[in-house]
């Protein structure tokens, strides 16, 4: 259910979101891709892997294959104090709590581009001094 309800505000949006049912099928999408993915939402309480796990993993697969590293936004009703904090120690940039509200997915996805902006203008810097 919250699966479709992302996707659909997603699509609104203008976002066409490629789904995947378990944190090791998000994995291994990754993995397949060319390019890495440039934005996840990936959800912490999955089957076959959870979300920690699989967003470690991802995080080990594409570092130094594409250079860009995704930006990871963890989605759970887990509210619990700590869980933030597993969330972002596992690799996850940010953090969403179900139920998604249209409000909380606009500011990730601001915050989302503010980072990717950040890092195209330190790529350019940096080759402007090479």
């Amino acid at each position: 259910v919250n699966q479709k309800v992302i996707s659909r505000m997603l699509g609104r949006m203008g976002i066409k979101p490629d789904l995947a049912n378990n944190g090791q099928e998000a994995i291994d999408k990754c993995k397949a891709r060319a390019e890495a993915y440039d934005l996840i939402f990936m959800d912490v309480w999955m089957p076959v892997k959870d979300g920690l796990e699989a967003t470690e993993e991802i995080r080990k697969s594409v570092d130094g294959i594409t250079g860009t590293e995704p930006f990871i936004v963890a989605m759970t009703a887990c509210v619990m104090p700590g869980d933030r904090e597993k969330c972002l120690a596992s690799g996850m940039n940010a953090y969403l709590s179900k139920p998604i509200k249209k409000e909380e997915l606009c500011s990730i996805l601001e915050k989302w581009l503010d980072a990717r902006a950040d890092l195209e203008r330190e790529q350019k810097e940096n080759h402007e001094r090479k």
